[in-house]
């Protein structure tokens, strides 16, 4: 849920920056990261919520 947060604050390539230290340290799932930031984590976040309200069961 942070990781969202900050993405969604900061920006992709803001939190990316944060995370290599400014290039500094290599970051070898970037890509992956970034995917799983932007598409799969808020669709899994949502789905959590359904469950959690009784809407949907898993």
């Amino acid at each position: 849920m942070m990781t969202l947060f900050v993405v969604r604050v900061l920006g992709l390539d803001e939190a990316i920056k944060e995370a290599t230290n400014n290039g500094t340290v290599h970051f070898g799932l970037e890509k992956i990261w970034s995917v799983l930031v932007k598409y799969v984590v808020p669709v899994i976040i949502f789905l959590v919520f359904l469950s959690s309200t009784g809407i949907i069961k898993i």
